[in-house]
This record gives structure tokens, sequence and C-alpha cells, in this order.
């Protein structure tokens, strides 16, 4: 049920009414996703009317929705974009799924339309993701307009929970100062995605003898049974399971490079991944075969460490040159990482965009 929580003197946290799912591609999640619009509009309608509405991009039906009631009540409104939605889950469909969902992909593509061309500001993870708001909206990008990568905090760990996770890894791992580089991939270990590319590259090395390095790989997802199997008989692949913050970042002071399999869709060549922020963060380079904004950003900052797509043996090299390049890296990705990707940074320029857009004045400028 929809559900309003009252933080004491600050603000209202609106939970919007919606079934429960267990799958990503689901009719109970299109039936959820269309409840809570039904939901945001009982609410809207008895609640004081705001002065901007800043919206995410998806969920579809709730981003149409509010653009409507911003429209109606002449409210400011930002879309934030932040998934393609429908295109991506379009790329997933073959054969007959695929013409059986037309008219509900046609009819997501209008809502979705309509939802950007209502919004006075569109924002984006990306340059790209704005440009791809815009063409939704039939405009082109205007100064009101802006992107603003996903953000990375540096965390503080308390100091018990990192030394219990120091000692976690020189146990799976041996002692720092004696055991082999590690490389690392953290996150959702999808099918999706290049993952498998990277752990054979490991494997391969451990096998044929060339093994200077552990890759160490943590998450669960739909390959994390697979992963685990080849673990067990490899001298140089570690399957670490789901791991606590802490033990990522105790695991990254041993690392010498991250590791991001993203495939080349379209959606992921046109942001920028959120692993991107961690790892710069630890000071590491990114291992990775994602081209489009990843490749143009991090290859102009000297961070970058590219390898091909289901190429085995371009990411074996790959990870020998993150091996080799190490130390004259750290200071590069952690300066990127302040300047694009620090969340102190990014925040504070949202907040006053948004605020200015809520305020009127870049609007007026762009009318004189």
């Amino acid at each position: 049920k929809t559900t309003i929580i009252r933080q004491e003197n600050l603000y209202d946290c609106v939970f919007l009414e919606g079934r429960s799912y267990t799958r990503n591609v689901s009719i109970a999640r299109i039936r959820s996703q269309m409840e809570n619009a039904n939901a945001f509009l009982n609410t809207s309608n008895c609640m004081p009317k705001p002065d901007i509405i800043l919206c995410g991009f998806p969920t579809i039906e709730l981003a149409n929705v509010a653009s409507k009631y911003a429209m109606r009540n002449n409210i400011p409104f930002v879309i934030d974009a932040r998934d393609m939605w429908p295109d991506v889950i379009e790329t997933h469909l073959r054969g007959l799924r695929k013409t059986l969902a037309f008219p509900i992909l046609l009819y997501w593509r209008t809502l979705r339309n309509q939802a950007f061309a209502r919004a006075q500001s569109i924002v984006g993870i990306s340059a790209s993701f704005v440009a791809w708001g815009a063409q939704c909206a039939k405009r082109k990008t205007r100064e009101e307009d802006r992107a603003f990568h996903l953000a990375g905090a540096v965390q503080i760990y308390d100091a018990q929970f990192m030394a219990d996770a120091r000692l976690y890894w020189d146990e799976i791992l041996g002692q720092k100062d004696s055991a082999k580089p590690v490389l690392m991939m953290t996150g959702n270990l999808s099918a999706r995605v290049d993952i498998m590319t990277t752990v054979m590259a490991a494997a391969k090395a451990g096998v044929d003898g060339t093994n200077s390095y552990i890759l160490v790989v943590c998450g669960k997802g739909d390959l994390e049974k697979e992963i685990s199997n080849i673990a067990r008989g490899s001298s140089s692949v570690v399957y670490a399971g789901w791991r606590s913050a802490a033990d990522i970042r105790a695991l990254s002071e041993r690392a010498v490079g991250g590791v991001l399999a993203y495939s080349n869709t379209p959606d992921l060549m046109a942001g920028f991944p959120n692993k991107i922020a961690e790892y710069l963060s630890f000071g590491l380079s990114i291992i990775t075969c994602l081209k489009g904004e990843t490749q143009h950003l991090l290859g102009s900052e000297g961070v970058i460490i590219p390898y091909e797509e289901g190429d085995i043996d371009s990411a074996a090299a790959a990870f020998a040159l993150a091996i080799d390049k190490y130390a004259g890296i750290t200071e590069k990705a952690r300066d990127c990482f302040s300047r694009f990707f620090d969340s102190q940074t990014i925040y504070d320029a949202f907040a006053d965009h948004v605020e200015r857009i809520g305020s009127g004045l870049t609007s007026r400028k762009a009318s004189l």
C-alpha cells in the first residue's frame, strides 16, 4: 500500500503502492510499475504542489504521469535519464517474443517521448544519455540540459572492520608483501556482459604456467556457479562470493587493476558504469573492453587498459600491461576520480542546476 513516512521537520517519504515481483522481465513487474504510476496520481492530488519535480527515468509509466501532473500545474519538470528504456529491453527480445512485444514497446516509446518532451531540463549520467533524452523529446539539446556522472564517495570504515577484512584476504591470498599481484572484478555476475572472457583469460594463465597474478572475483549473479567451478580448479582465479564494502576496500589495497567486463551494447557504451568511480577512487587502472563514453574519457586521462570483447588472448595481454603500468597510473586514477566522479563536486553542481531550473533563472536567460 502507499505509505507516507514523515521525517521530522525535514521531508515526507512517500512509498508508492505496487505488487512484488521476482524477475526483471515479467508481467508482474509491468503491473507493479502501472500501480506505482496510479498511486502517484492518487497521492499527488492530495498533497501540496511542489516548486519543482525531479523525476528519475525509468520507470516509463511513473515518468509519464509525473510529467502530466507537472504540465497541468505549471511546475518545472526535470527528467533524469539513467537507463535507455524500452530500447535496452528490446535488445533482449528475439523471434516471436519480439513480435508479440511490439505493441507494448510502441506504447512505452509513446509514453517515454511524451515525458521527455514535457521536461524543461533533461539531465543524464553522460552527454550521450542527455542527447538520447533530447532525441526522445524530438528536439535538440539546449542550455537547460546537463550531464552529471554517476558519482562515488570515498568511504571511511571502522578500523576493526578493516583489520578483519585484511586478515580475511591474508588467509585467502597469503601475506600481502609475498603474494602475487591481484586483479579485482566486483559486481553483478551477469551473463549479459563479458565476464567469462576475463575469467577464462586468467584461468588459461594458470594452466599454461604463466600466471604471475591472481584474478579475484566478488559478487553474485547468473555466472557464480560457473566461475566457482573454474576457480576450484585454477591457481590464478579466486571466487570470493559476495563481500562487504570493507572487504572490497581491503582487496583494493592489494590490487593493481580493476576489471570492468561490460559488453558493448548501446546503453552501456553511452554511460559510465558506477564501478568506474569505485575503481578510480582506489587508484586502480580500469581494464575493460567497453568503448563509447568510457573509452573516450578514460583513454584521454591515460587510466584505461583496453582489451577486445570476447578475445581471451587480448584480455590476458591487458592483465599483463595493467601489472606493468600500475605504479604510473595510481595518482592519475585518483586525480581522474576527483575531477570527474567525486560525489561532493557532482552533487553540488547538480543541486545548483535543479535550483536554477526551479527558480526559472536558466529559462529566463535562454529566452533573452
